[in-house]
């Protein structure tokens, strides 16, 4: 795993109004991002907010890890364990191991395995490197050749490593097999919902996350899972509704871009759009794509001043995409700035000079600035390409 070097950080500015849970959140976009300072800042600041925040406590914990700070690890790890029940237990035995208190770190390996909640891989364990100096211990093939799984926990273990192998077909037969051992557990329904979501099969992933919604009803999983299946199969109601309930029950799960296309499906003014978009891009800063969409939504409310602001970040991610060029393009045209609306135009045909639609409104921006002769060779450039003249500016005006 790549080593990230953490900087110390004593008490950090708060924003005002920001919640630990936003801060989280963004701590896991940093990290996603690999920027270590800005993934410890946002923690700590959770952290300050909430000081018995367990996820928040156990990532801080693995950041600490990544940077070789041990004793830092093990403190918090230690105290999101006080409050979360087993979330750390393989993880803290890794640091004690290194620090070569190999009586702890059994320890705390045996709790990982022994008990049902966040029970840890048997196969991670042995392949983890800062483990490497147990092997040497007798109680080392003691633990790993001792049966720590149930029939159920083999077959979900199963069905995992020949998902990750990409073998589908052998992790349903998995999945299948657990369902028939214990068909009250939901852990096999979810997962097996994931196995059809992969092959296409909406219908029988819908089957099975109702199911595993019957049975554990406070699992945000499922319901942003769910809430997939129906946006898919255009349902768009009901994956509102499940949307809401995912956040509802753990607004760290990150589906505000999810339920913003939904709401936008369902009402393209609806001020929710925005919203959401924002407090999933407020960490997911680099996500050109919803900041396109941004931009759509509020030039679908005609307020073209954030409809730029948007499309200039979408743009400053990733320069490549035409639509995002003709979308600004549109927005400077409507706001009266014709020379910047040609130049987004322009900068669309240089990606992609068989379109069309942008030589065509290339065109209409330049018959706006009293160039007649540009005009009219976009307008007949666009129709060369297919796309037709709707508005008669070729038979009207290009005589």
């Amino acid at each position: 795993m790549k080593k990230f070097i953490f900087l110390s950080i004593l008490l950090p500015m708060l924003a005002v109004g920001q919640t630990a849970v936003e801060y989280y959140n963004r701590a896991m976009a940093e990290f996603s991002y690999n920027n270590s300072f800005g993934a410890m800042e946002n923690i700590n600041k959770a952290i300050v907010l909430k000081a018995d925040y367990a996820d928040a406590l156990s990532y801080r914990g693995y950041f600490h890890h990544l940077s070789k700070e041990y004793d830092k690890a093990i403190a918090d790890y230690l105290a999101a364990d006080k409050l979360k029940h087993n979330v750390n237990g393989y993880f803290i035995a890794c640091p004690y191991a290194v620090k070569g208190n190999t009586a702890e770190a059994f320890k705390w390996l045996e709790v990982s395995l022994s008990t049902a909640e966040n029970k840890a891989v048997l196969s991670a364990i042995i392949n983890d490197k800062d483990l490497t100096s147990l092997h040497g211990d007798p109680k080392w093939k003691e633990l790993i050749n001792k049966k720590w799984y149930t029939e159920y926990e083999m077959l979900m273990n199963e069905g995992n490593d020949k998902t990750n192998a990409k073998d589908l077909p052998g992790a349903l037969i998995a999945w299948n097999k657990a369902i028939a051992l214990d068909s009250k557990n939901d852990k096999a329904y979810g997962a097996r919902a994931i196995n059809h979501l992969y092959q296409g099969n909406f219908d029988k992933a819908l089957t099975d996350l109702n199911e595993a919604i019957r049975l554990s009803p406070s699992n945000s999983s499922y319901f942003g899972n769910r809430a997939y299946v129906y946006k898919e199969l255009k349902k768009n109601n009901e994956a509102l509704l499940d949307y809401n309930k995912a956040i509802q029950l753990d607004p760290q799960n990150m589906v505000y871009a999810d339920r913003a296309m939904v709401k936008f499906i369902l009402n393209q003014k609806d001020p929710g759009v925005a919203s959401d978009l924002k407090m999933y891009l407020d960490c997911y800063y680099k996500d050109d794509f919803n900041f396109y969409l941004l931009g759509n939504y509020y030039y679908g409310i005609d307020n073209m001043p954030e409809a730029i602001k948007a499309l200039d970040k979408a743009i400053s991610i990733n320069n490549q995409q035409g639509g995002y060029y003709m979308k600004r393009g549109s927005a400077y045209f409507i706001s009266k700035q014709n020379a910047k609306a040609i130049e987004d135009y322009s900068a669309a045909i240089q990606l992609n000079g068989k379109d069309g639609e942008a030589y065509y409104s290339r065109g209409t921006a330049k018959g706006e600035s009293r160039d007649k002769v540009g005009a009219c060779e976009d307008w007949r450039k666009a129709q060369d390409l297919g796309y037709a003249d709707p508005n008669g500016y070729i038979r009207d005006i290009c005589k």
